[in-house]
């Protein structure tokens, strides 16, 4: 599955349909509709949750023009709940396809693990080099998305799967996710697809290899630190502190190896860094004070402890 394949159209037919304005197919703007809606009413009744997403007009996501995330988030007047609202019920699923038939969908994947693979980042060729270092990976739904990427499907082993990035561009979702189904429109203007032989028609949906989720828990795993002593806080102020002339490669040589050797470098520093970054690189910019970096960087700090589980 490493390989690329000719994608389909979500109801089996192959080729692309040209768009217009509306991000309708010009040969057949119902038709169009009809196979997302038809791929949408498929997931629901395999029992995968379906919810509403915004679609793709002229070039940009229905919800407004700047959007960040075009295509791919819960549209308002059905989901006001977001991914709580999303439903297996046929009924509402077609209620919401007459209502605004230019409408994406997703898939809730509770039940339904997915590698995604993003070639923007390099995922697709991380993706090859750790297929050649671990097992085969089987012959399952697999859909050419419409950003040039892929999403591998696969049924969820019993108990919960850890989620995470597998390797470069590639991330294995799960629980508490969803992902743009089938037949919706991308802000590229292409649509996602299932690849050839890949289709629920064509495949089986096969289990979630083990060695995936192996290789998640190996990253997840904490790394031992040998050899490393507790620093005050008057060590790490002398860091970034002014250096006299005749100290200052010893300095800097200090700051590279506590940077490079401590598994998670001092906060204040790293703070100290970017302030300066920021000076030297924007010496012009104003409005952007020294406190309002701090806070910033005390908000993501929060984040990550919150992450991390640290109290």
């Amino acid at each position: 599955m490493g390989q690329k394949r000719e994608a389909r159209g979500a109801g089996g037919t192959s080729g692309p349909r040209k768009q217009d304005r509306a991000g309708r197919s010009t040969a057949s703007g119902d038709s169009t509709t009809a196979a997302t809606l038809q791929a949408a009413l498929n997931f629901a009744k395999l029992g995968y949750p379906v919810l509403p997403l915004y679609g793709i007009a002229d070039g940009r996501c229905t919800c407004r023009s700047d959007c960040s995330s075009p295509g791919k988030h819960p549209h308002a007047d059905f989901a006001l709940h977001g991914k709580d609202d999303a439903t297996t019920s046929a009924k509402l699923i077609k209620h919401w396809f007459d209502r605004c038939p230019s409408l994406n969908y997703g898939i809730c994947i509770d039940s339904l693990p997915v590698v995604d693979i993003d070639p923007r980042n390099g995922g697709d060729k991380a993706w090859r080099q750790l297929l050649g270092t671990k097992h085969a990976l089987p012959h399952t739904w697999t859909v050419a998305t419409g950003g040039g990427g892929q999403h591998l499907l696969f049924s969820a082993p019993e108990g919960s799967v850890p989620t995470g990035k597998l390797t470069r561009g590639v991330d294995l979702k799960a629980a508490g996710g969803y992902i743009v189904g089938v037949g919706s429109l991308h802000i590229s203007c292409k649509r996602y697809r299932w690849f050839a032989d890949c289709g629920w028609d064509e495949a089986e949906l096969c289990p979630l290899p083990e060695w995936i989720a192996d290789v998640i828990q190996e990253i997840k795993k904490p790394t031992k630190v040998s050899n490393w002593t507790p620093r005050d806080a008057a060590y790490f102020e002398e860091l970034v502190a002014p250096a006299a002339n005749g100290e200052r490669h010893e300095r800097v040589a200090k700051l590279l190896g506590h940077l490079f050797g401590a598994q998670y470098p001092n906060r204040g520093v790293l703070v100290r860094l970017v302030i300066s970054h920021v000076r030297l690189t924007y010496p012009d910019l104003t409005g952007f004070s020294d406190d309002e970096i701090v806070r910033m960087a005390q908000d993501f700090a929060r984040r990550d402890d919150q992450k991390r589980g640290t109290p």
